[in-house]
């Protein structure tokens, strides 16, 4: 619930900065809609890292784990490192038109596959309910976000825009 809710807002944020995109959906353009959830998931910071304790031990990338052992997943940094994705920091949700979907690539909620790993179960209705949330603010509704502070820091989990995002109706 957590994670819908921030995503959502990011989201918002979002279809601030760059309202093309909302121009795009509010004109019914829902072919980028995937992709376009599927960004703000990757951009924005919902929380850096999550970790884990080795259940078995097991060597990764030359690094022996043993049992017990606690391992710390780089989120963010996934999500911005550069051989992945490229101009990272830039908010580009057509690099995921045609997207195949690697499970190591997009962590924006663990990584692997749910059911034998460390990802959340509840990732497609996260994605399915953020898409819903901008399909109603592009077409049902009218925004404007006033002048505030649009800043995300790094250091709140899970993060949010400073202002909170403020957004009028109407």
């Amino acid at each position: 619930t957590v994670a819908i809710g921030r995503y959502v807002v990011f989201a918002a944020h979002a279809l601030v900065r760059h309202p093309g995109w909302r121009e795009a959906f509010a004109a019914g353009a829902d072919d980028d809609l995937l992709p376009f959830v599927q960004e703000v998931r990757r951009f924005y910071p919902f929380f850096p890292a999550i970790a884990g304790r080795a259940r078995r031990g097991f060597v990764w990338n030359g690094h022996r784990f043993r049992r017990g052992d606690l391992a710390i997943l780089d989120l963010y940094g996934t999500n911005h490192h550069p051989e992945l994705w490229p101009e990272p920091e830039a908010f580009r949700p057509e690099r995921f038109r045609g997207w195949a979907g690697d499970p190591f690539a997009l962590v924006a909620q663990g990584g692997g596959d749910a059911a034998v790993s460390h990802r959340c179960p509840g990732e497609d209705l996260t994605v399915a309910l953020t898409a819903a949330a901008v399909r109603v603010l592009c077409r049902e509704t009218r925004f404007r976000a006033p002048p505030q502070d649009l800043s995300v820091s790094l250091a709140r989990m899970p993060a949010l825009p400073a202002s909170g995002l403020i957004l009028r109706f109407g």
